[in-house]
């Protein structure tokens, strides 16, 4: 492995995983894309490395990803907007960052690997509201803890 991409690299997971990849991977390069100037910060004192290339930009920015996926191998992709309230409240934010900016980097990408992570935020309700509104939705009573999809 030559140069590996994490999107959505300064969040939790992002930062984690980041670090795993510098320890286990000594001769790969990591490029994180997001687009938190804090947080990216934080990434960068979290796991000081010369081998660590953050970029901060937006994964819906085609022409910050042709630059973030130069010469990369590998891209793990974690970029999105998780929080169900807010994706409620900001539906076309929701669906340029986590739609077209996931087709925006499988379109663009041009190497081996790709690994789309995501969060049970992503498809589990995450407040009381949101659990309420989702047992509605389904004829029920009362709030949902967990909805599983059946799988084909």
């Amino acid at each position: 492995m030559d140069r590996i991409l994490v999107t959505g690299a300064s969040g939790f997971l992002g930062r984690h995983l980041v670090a795993k990849l510098l320890n286990k991977y000594e001769d790969a390069d990591i490029v994180t894309l997001s687009r938190d100037e804090t947080l990216i910060s934080r990434l960068m004192v979290g796991s000081p490395n010369d081998r660590l290339h953050p970029i901060m930009g937006d994964i819906r920015d085609s022409e910050i990803v042709v630059y973030a996926l130069k010469d990369v191998d590998v891209v793990m992709h974690l970029a999105a907007m998780k929080h169900i309230d807010l994706c409620e409240l900001q539906l076309s934010q929701a669906i340029t960052t986590n739609v077209i900016g996931t087709m925006n980097l499988l379109k663009l990408f041009a190497g081996h690997t790709f690994i789309g992570m995501s969060t049970d935020k992503a498809v589990e309700p995450f407040s009381t509201a949101n659990r309420q509104r989702k047992g509605h939705k389904l004829g029920l009573d009362y709030p949902v803890t967990r909805v599983y999809a059946i799988g084909e």
